[in-house]
């Protein structure tokens, strides 16, 4: 396994892409075929009522389960081929890791239907991860965020996007932390694609189509359009004057909810109620007109300069994430 190298290769893509790295992490994958067993002792077996006998075992970070009915392999692809999921693979380098796990266990992996894949982008910040949180608001297109042991999350039926300190988990875990990267200064935004033949409009999803330029493409590109329905909450004004009745007081309290919201939330709230017959179409326009009064005399959708910084550091050109694997030769 080509761990020493691969890891050269890193820094290659870290000085081409500058502040911005991504690829392919975690993938759910399953093989119609069992795989064949001759070291019984390194696999745990098992016997289910319903999916009847199945043998299980870890193997270099993956959790592989196989029986009759075929094999069950995931985990984190760069953690099985790099040995750590700090980095990301490129695109050669996730033909690499397909390769290698296919003549470790012996059967094509590029034939595997892939349930799950999570995109993962790292971001070098201007500034201590922490920082940026409180910036950013629900999403409009995955609704509410949910701070779960300080990670944002976002989610719908489909995806989930969760925005964390990576340096903070590397320190954690005591991996090694790629060269250009401080861990100080380093946010992972990362994108778990649950249904990915929906998410990339195919039929069914191979092993062999995250090598592709085109699956790659729509993957960092629905990250981008994901972090980019999040409102960027305006900063609370402190100085903000005091309300001189009871109906300024509830304004302003309204336009702060809204500027941490994001005004779609509110607005697609409204909507919510009207189709559900909560409130007729009078006192919808009316509300509506509420939060656009709002927007306009209180600002609050005017995004702050740190969240226009990961903002403008998601616009790299997507080439050079991926094809920078002229480094790799």
């Amino acid at each position: 396994m080509p761990l020493n190298g691969s890891r050269a290769n890193y820094s290659n893509r870290q000085r081409m892409c500058g502040e911005i790295l991504g690829g392919i992490d975690t993938v759910h994958l399953w093989l119609l075929d069992p795989l064949v067993i001759q070291d019984t002792d390194q696999w745990s077996k098992t016997h289910d009522p319903v999916r009847g006998e199945y043998f299980t075992r870890n193997h270099l970070n993956l959790r592989l389960r196989t029986s009759e009915r075929g094999t069950s392999i995931q985990g984190s692809l760069p953690e099985y081929y790099l040995g750590n999921n700090a980095y990301t693979l490129t695109q050669n380098q996730t033909q690499e890791a397909f390769d290698q796990l296919s003549e470790d266990l012996r059967i094509n992996i590029l034939d595997a239907k892939v349930n799950r894949v999570d995109w993962a982008v790292d971001l070098v910040t201007d500034y201590p991860p922490y920082q940026y949180d409180c910036h950013l608001g629900d999403s409009r297109l995955l609704g509410e965020k949910i701070k779960f042991r300080k990670t944002s999350y976002y989610e719908n039926t489909s995806r989930t996007l969760s925005i964390y300190d990576k340096g903070k988990k590397v320190k954690k875990d005591k991996k090694s932390v790629p060269e250009g990267f401080n861990t100080e200064r380093w946010i992972r935004i990362e994108s778990r694609i649950k249904q990915p033949k929906k998410h990339l409009k195919m039929n069914i999803v191979m092993a062999s189509d995250l090598c592709s330029e085109s699956s790659r493409d729509s993957l960092f590109k629905g990250l981008q359009m994901d972090f980019k329905s999040i409102h960027k909450i305006k900063p609370y004004q402190a100085d903000t004057p005091a309300p001189r009745n009871v109906h300024e007081f509830y304004e302003q309290s309204a336009a702060e909810l809204t500027s941490i919201t994001g005004p779609d939330v509110q607005i697609n709230k409204i909507n919510n109620w009207r189709k559900s017959g909560d409130i007729d179409s009078q006192k919808a326009t009316k509300y509506r007109k509420i939060i656009r009064n709002l927007q306009e005399q209180y600002g609050t959708i005017d995004p702050t300069s740190l969240a226009d910084e990961l903002s403008r550091k998601l616009l790299i050109p997507l080439c050079l994430l991926y094809t920078s694997d002229a480094a790799d030769e």
